[in-house]
């Protein structure tokens, strides 16, 4: 048998909103080509725009007064 794990990604638009989708299966091939599924998992994330960068809110930058 062996694990196999595939990841799934889209980029769609919802609400004017563009939203990353990614989507795990989680799952055992056995010797004769069966699959069998052991977990799913789907998210959403929001997409950022280009040019922009993101800080980590638990993060704080050192600024020199």
């Amino acid at each position: 048998m062996r694990e196999i794990v595939y990841v799934e990604k889209n980029t769609v638009i919802r609400g004017g909103k563009t939203v990353l989708e990614e989507t795990r299966y989680h799952g055992l091939l056995g010797e004769d080509g069966s699959f069998r599924l052991l977990g799913y998992c789907g998210k959403r994330f929001p997409s950022q725009k280009a040019g922009v960068q993101s800080t980590d809110p638990g993060q704080k930058k050192n600024e020199a007064a």
